[in-house]
């Protein structure tokens, strides 16, 4: 039976199957409301004729070996809520029509080879709660339109080349729970305002190049489980309001390392020369890593430096030349003889 006729199918579940390519008269089911075509060897380009699919709500098109772009015509997918494409080859930019989907709650986008800067669309899906690009080759900036999605509860960016400061107005999505921003270039302070909000659990920023110190802003009473800042260029000392955050011990199992990560380790050039606050260390609540959080020793004092040489001695003074006696003064000439009497 050919696909085109299946035009009342409201659900295509095809798994672990051998097909290798997206038919494109996928486009003509238009009835379809739930598509799974996960850890199948599909390969090749996503067909833009799937952006006829107006009806589909759940799209799940993970683990199978697509590459191309993802086709522009997806932002025709009006009713969609659900978009899992991860573990995939896919390239080039994300689309920004990918914004005009504002039904749309969750994209999971990770684990591929997408590029070029994250679109500034993607803060117009009023309704995203979930947004995971990770492990991808994403530049440029964070949107700071991501900070008026008030929905957003994760948002996971680790693993890419992102750069530029991290936006305050990140701190301003009301319900967000969890913030993934770890291996990218990321510079500059960590903001304020994402540090002192309320209700955030994970806060994870290692392994880029931030500077500054970490505010002294955590909440009364912090929900952060875990706070991961290591492999950064910060300094200035650990907040005293640190404390006040809950990180929970691990299991026995796990030899009770902590879910904090503000170390100095090797290879680090992050530098905090005060001790932990009271309340952290207390509690066995920091992962020391290499060692145990504490100032960095200062470097060896250089020798002092050698005296200078002594100058070399001073020749001995010439003698005056001699000067010769002078001669004896010249006796005066004889008187001339009286003249002869008359």
């Amino acid at each position: 039976e050919e696909i085109e006729s299946l035009t009342r199918l409201v659900r295509w579940e095809n798994n672990h199957n051998a097909h290798t390519v997206i038919p494109t008269e996928v486009g003509d089911l238009t009835a379809l409301t739930q598509l799974y075509f996960h850890e199948t060897p599909f390969a090749g380009c996503i067909p833009t004729e799937m952006g006829e699919l107006t009806q589909l709500k759940a799209w799940a098109q993970y683990a199978n070996a697509l590459s191309c772009s993802l086709p522009s015509t997806v932002g025709n997918m009006g009713s969609l809520k659900e978009l899992r494409i991860f573990d995939n080859s896919f390239s080039g930019c994300l689309p920004p029509q990918l914004g005009e989907l504002t039904a749309l709650k969750a994209v999971q986008a990770h684990d591929n080879r997408f590029s070029c800067a994250i679109p500034t669309e993607l803060g117009e899906m009023d309704a995203l709660r979930k947004l995971d690009l990770s492990n991808n080759a994403f530049t440029g900036c964070i949107p700071t339109e991501l900070g008026d999605l008030d929905e957003l509860r994760f948002l996971s960016l680790h693993d890419n080349a992102i750069s530029c400061f991290i936006p305050e107005n990140l701190g301003m999505a009301s319900n967000l729970l969890d913030l993934r921003l770890q291996e990218n270039v990321l510079e500059g302070p960590i903001p304020t305002e994402i540090v002192s909000k309320e209700g955030l659990k994970v806060l994870l920023l290692d392994n880029n190049w931030l500077t500054g110190c970490i505010p002294d802003a955590f909440p009364d009473p912090c929900s952060l489980t875990k706070f991961s800042v290591h492999q950064n260029l910060l300094t200035g000392p650990i907040p005293w309001s640190l404390g006040q955050c809950n990180f929970p011990l691990k299991s026995e199992e796990e030899n009770r390392q902590c879910e904090l990560t503000v170390c100095v380790q090797e290879n680090v050039t992050n530098c905090f020369p005060a001790p932990l606050p009271a309340p952290v260390g207390d509690a066995c609540r920091v992962r020391l890593c290499e060692g145990p959080v504490s100032p960095p020793s200062p470097p060896p004092s250089p020798p002092p430096p050698s005296p200078p040489p002594p100058p070399p001695p001073s020749p001995p003074p010439s003698p005056p030349p001699s000067t010769p006696p002078k001669p004896p003064p010249s006796p005066p000439p004889p008187s001339p003889p009286p003249p002869p009497p008359p």
